[in-house]
Formats: structure tokens, C-alpha cells, sequence
């Protein structure tokens, strides 16, 4: 993954932190972990609407959830033809 040009490893800031506590806070009703809330916070920032993942608290966070490479090819090719 270091020498991938394809993969951007960012570690949380407290920039992320903060926003990982609003998250926690407007989904209080939900069983969300911070990991999660960190990972939406990420997400949020760098504009990402879609995550590779079972974990259902995405979609309930707002998120698109791809669960096949199916799903990962019909996005990847909605965003090519635009």
C-alpha cells in the first residue's frame, strides 16, 4: 500500500476528531462506533459518497454502501461517462 500511487494514506487530525463527535452526537440514536464516525468525518471531507463495505451503519450515515464488484463497476462507470 506506501508504494501504491493509487492509495492515499491520511491519518486522522483532530479536525477529524471534532467531526467525528458531531456525527456521534446526530446519530446518538444509532449504535455507531467512532471508527465509523471517523471514517464519515474522512469521508465528508474529501467528498466521498460511496464506501466498499457489509457494515450497514454507512448507508444509515447517509452514505452509498457497494457490496459487489458489480455495484463498484456501475459507479465507476457513472462517474467516467459523466
Amino acid at each position: 500500500i506506501d508504494r501504491s500511487s493509487s492509495v492515499e494514506l491520511e491519518f486522522a487530525t483532530e479536525f477529524h476528531h471534532v467531526a467525528a463527535r458531531r456525527w456521534l452526537e446526530r446519530l446518538d440514536d444509532q449504535a455507531i462506533s467512532y471508527t465509523d464516525a471517523v471514517s464519515f468525518a474522512m469521508m465528508e471531507t474529501h467528498h466521498i459518497g460511496a464506501v466498499l463495505s457489509f457494515d450497514n451503519d454507512f448507508v444509515i450515515a447517509g452514505f452509498d454502501r457497494i457490496q459487489t464488484l458489480n455495484e463498484f463497476q456501475t459507479l465507476i462507470s457513472r462517474k467516467t461517462t459523466r
